[in-house]
């Protein structure tokens, strides 16, 4: 297929190695990121606590795609803080699964506004 895959990860023995080329830095680095991405052509994380503004910037110094979008990966952080949160500070019976939400509460989730209470799902 032609493709070669490089990855960033902070262990030297990173289990990908086997199968990639391996770049030695932290997702949360932005030097590294910057740096990793000067040498690809697509810029894509399999974990969303990489740090988004990084990625953007390395994205437009290098001219590589991201994906997903900078803005992608804030929402889907700002969900997975908001949560954490509601998993920690909640009472029984209140709801953060967007499924279970009517598609206007889905947006204020989003927005990082507290979930509103329905039927106990977790």
């Amino acid at each position: 297929m032609g493709v070669s895959v490089r990855f960033l990860d902070p262990a030297s023995d990173a289990c990908a190695a086997v199968a990639a080329t391996q770049s030695v830095g932290h997702f949360r680095d932005a030097e590294a990121i910057a740096s990793f991405a000067a040498g690809v052509d697509v810029l894509t994380v399999e974990i969303e606590h990489i740090d988004a503004d990084a990625m953007e910037a390395a994205g437009t110094a290098s001219g590589a795609a991201v994906e997903p979008t900078p803005a992608t990966l804030r929402t889907i952080q700002v969900r997975v803080r908001t949560h954490s949160s509601v998993r920690t500070h909640s009472k029984p019976g209140w709801c953060m699964h967007a499924c279970e939400q009517p598609a206007s509460k889905q947006s204020w989730l989003l927005a990082g506004v507290p979930p509103l209470p329905c039927t106990p799902c977790c």
